[in-house]
């Protein structure tokens, strides 16, 4: 009972982690494909 008690706090902290970081990482994908979009059309440009 006390592994199942152990792992049950380990999944609930995991889930934690997981949603706190989800909208982090959503935020850089989402950053990093519209800079993507806007780089294209100028990179001639800027190289």
């Amino acid at each position: 009972m006390e592994k199942h008690a152990g792992w049950q706090h380990l999944k609930n902290k995991a889930l934690v982690f997981i949603a706190s970081s989800l909208p982090i990482t959503a935020a850089a994908t989402i950053g990093s494909g519209i800079l993507s979009l806007i780089a294209v059309p100028f990179s001639p440009l800027l190289f």
